[in-house]
């Protein structure tokens, strides 16, 4: 039923008033039989047999049709108009009913004082019944209990009985009583019917609506189960060549001799980091949407980040003809250097995007108990009624075109959920034309122990223990095959490089070697994982040092499980890790 629809809504409610008399009606003739046989049974002595018993047949016949007609509109229940059409006969065959049973008022009429009060009793009641029989269709119930009450009213007032206009007078008003609470009932009976259809119409939408949420959630689940294979293979492929990059870039750097160079070298090795940790947050995006992206807070060098920020948007601002200039800290702050790093690259992606001339330039205000860094350009600035729109999805300031060379906004929305993650404060300062100011608010901290330098080439003493050492490389990406080779002779090691499990053992076993360590990739192109690999070559050479070296996006996802003493690299791996990894193997001998 459409409970929007008057129409549709009126014929249900009908449909199940002449439902709910007809089923009254069908259970009104044992009791109609009773009360015609009684009243049969006391007059006939006084009015004669033929006329009592004939009135109850009559009474009682005209009930029984009635009773039929309703058990075949039980069995086939009419719609459309025919249900007021049989509500408006029913209507009718009520009072004839009522026209019947009333007679009796002056069929019986010089009848005894007690009979008479008797058959009034009686009479009264059973008009009164008539409200549970007939109420939830007034006019059939007004039709029934006038013709069987104002009849024996009238009978009343013209007899010469004891107190015949006072009772009169009562039979009057309980008829009017009746019709009233009939009338109050009908009106119940119909509001509950028609708030009984509205809630199960409700209740059909809700199903209706759960059917479709379930419907988008199983499409959203499956599209994000395709994201999550899709991002998977992406961080696999994508790493790889970051991986080997990695490598070559840290080989390169420990074999050459000129400072001009090593700088050189040491700048790229700094922007593939970059491009590593911009890729893992870009991938830790989908996982920021879903909640299930945690931050990592710990201490972390801001000068150290400002620097490597300085390093990569300096020229590109430079080749704009903006000035640049960043400042310097001391500071340590507290975050997670991955998502505040993508912030500040973000706040400086959007100065070099949006300034043609001037400048951009980074701050940093030492206060109390936090710096705030604040990155500020002279590019065409927003309008102050913007500020508010800039960090929502898709909003970009003058791209009303939606010119995808120039992004497809999402950035600051990221930083906006980022900085809420980690409960870093953002203050925007704007005017049209005038440029803007971004500034982030970073908690300070002491400064942990201080350690080595990072980018310190690893020394040839720290390398000669790896003379000799028997690795054994399963890894199926010829690129990283190859920098691995490259990399672990240049160390003095003996690389035994195999695409899979079988072709290392395979080769091990014809140059008569045991490996020191293992080094696996998780994903193979084959039926084993790095894991089996590693659990299988134990198997046969005994226990080794094993790591596994993967491009997947949660290394915790890998399950290893806790029998095997298993590190895991995330890729790119830098070679002063696997360097420290293989020397801790080494002295475990």
């Amino acid at each position: 039923m459409d409970a929007t629809d008057p129409e549709v809504a009126r014929d249900a409610v009908d449909a199940e008033r002449l439902r709910l008399v007809c089923r009254q009606v069908v259970r009104a003739p044992l009791g109609v039989i009773l009360a015609s046989a009684f009243i049969a049974y006391m007059m006939a002595p006084h009015v004669g047999a033929a006329r009592a018993w004939g009135w109850a047949g009559a009474a009682i016949g005209i009930w029984c049709a009635r009773a039929v007609l309703c058990l075949v509109l039980l069995a086939r229940p009419p719609a459309g108009p025919r249900i007021r059409s049989w509500i408006r006969f029913l209507s009718v065959s009520a009072t004839a009913s009522g026209m019947v049973a009333g007679s009796s008022a002056f069929l019986f009429f010089d009848t005894p004082p007690f009979e008479w009060a008797i058959m009034t009793m009686v009479l009264t009641s059973w008009g009164a019944a008539g409200v549970a029989v007939s109420g939830a269709v007034p006019g059939a119930f007004y039709g029934l209990v006038t013709f069987f009450l104002a009849p024996l009213a009238i009978a009343w007032a013209l007899s010469d009985l004891p107190l015949h206009l006072m009772v009169a007078g009562l039979i009057v008003f309980t008829l009017f009583y009746l019709i009233i609470y009939a009338r109050d009932g009908a009106e119940l009976v119909a509001r509950a019917l028609r708030v009984g259809f509205e809630n199960e119409e409700l209740a059909r939408q809700l199903r209706a609506r759960e059917a479709e949420a379930q419907s988008a959630r199983e499409r959203a689940e499956e599209a994000s189960f395709a994201k999550s294979r899709f991002l998977a293979a992406a961080s696999h492929d994508l790493r790889q060549p970051l991986h080997s990059l990695s490598l070559l870039l840290d080989h390169v750097l420990r074999s050459t001799q000129d400072p001009k160079t090593g700088k050189i070298l040491r700048q790229a090795a700094r922007s593939a980091e970059s491009l590593d940790k911009l890729f893992t947050g870009l991938l830790d995006l989908s996982r920021l949407d879903a909640g299930s992206l945690t931050p990592e807070v710990r201490p972390l060098s801001l000068g150290a980040l400002l620097q490597r920020l300085e390093n990569d948007y300096q020229a590109l601002a430079q080749r704009k003809g903006l000035s640049f200039e960043c400042a310097s800290s001391g500071a340590w702050v507290l975050s997670d250097p991955a998502m505040l790093e993508r912030v500040l690259r973000n706040f400086l992606d959007n100065a070099v995007k949006y300034t043609d001339q001037g400048g951009i330039s980074v701050e940093v205000e030492q206060r109390e108990r936090d710096v705030r860094v604040a990155v500020r350009d002279s590019g065409i600035g927003i309008d102050p009624g913007q500020r508010d729109l800039i960090f929502e999805e898709y909003y970009q300031v003058r791209n009303p075109a939606r010119d995808r060379t120039q992004g497809i906004g999402l950035g600051l929305a990221i930083v906006k959920r980022l900085c809420d993650l980690l409960g870093h404060a953002i203050e925007v300062e704007s005017a049209s034309g005038r440029g803007s100011t971004f500034r982030v608010t970073l908690a300070t901290c002491e400064s942990p122990a201080v350690r080595e330098d990072d980018e310190a080439p690893l020394s040839a003493d720290s390398l000669e223990a790896l003379r000799g050492m028997v690795v054994a490389v399963v890894e199926d990406d010829a690129e990283v095959t190859e920098a691995m080779r490259t990399l672990l002779e240049d160390w003095g090691c003996r690389p035994v490089v195999a695409a899979d499990g079988a072709a290392a053992i395979a080769l091990l076993e014809s140059q008569g070697l045991v490996p020191d360590a293992i080094l696996a990739d998780w994903r193979l192109s084959g039926a084993e994982s790095g894991l089996q690999v590693i659990e299988r070559l134990c198997s046969r050479f005994g226990d080794i040092p094993a790591a596994i070296v993967t491009g997947e996006i949660n290394p915790a996802d890998l399950r290893v499980p806790e029998h095997l003493s298993v590190a895991v690299m995330q890729k790119p791996v830098r070679a002063r890790d696997i360097s420290e990894w293989l020397l801790l193997c080494k002295s475990m001998e």
